[in-house]
């Protein structure tokens, strides 16, 4: 075979051996199979975040409610119900929107910074002395 022909000469590169890597098939199967971890692990912490966005998005109405309810008859006679249920829908609106934005940038960035300082650690673990010695 072309494996055998190219074990038996001393370069590589003669005769069309160039493309000969005993591994090649093991380091695809390696690399096919961190690709769908990826892949999966990516899914699953998606889904996670959403139901998270979620239930933090119900709780946060229910106590909002739970404080409007329990709230003074002088609240009410102050405040026109539209306006309350105006500012009300707007609070529960803006929690909706923006909180799984910023909340998935806070963690990629909190996940970015702890990928440079272990990285800058396994690299030159005497640049991290000083951040523990302050």
């Amino acid at each position: 075979t072309n494996g055998e022909q190219c074990e038996a000469k001393n370069s590589p590169t003669e005769a069309g051996c160039d493309t000969y890597y005993p591994g090649r098939w093991l380091a695809l199967y390696v690399y096919m199979g961190l690709v769908g971890v990826l892949f999966v692990s990516s899914l699953l912490r998606t889904i996670a975040f959403f139901f998270a966005c979620l239930r933090s998005s119900v709780r946060l109405h229910h106590r909002m409610f739970r404080a409007v309810i329990r709230t003074s008859i002088k609240f009410f006679d102050d405040n026109p119900i539209g306006r309350v249920l105006n500012r009300f829908s707007k609070d529960c609106g803006t929690l909706d929107e923006l909180l799984p934005l910023i909340a998935n940038d806070v963690t990629g960035i909190f996940l970015n910074v702890i990928g440079v300082v272990v990285l800058i650690g396994t690299v030159n673990p005497w640049i991290l002395l000083p951040a523990v010695l302050a």
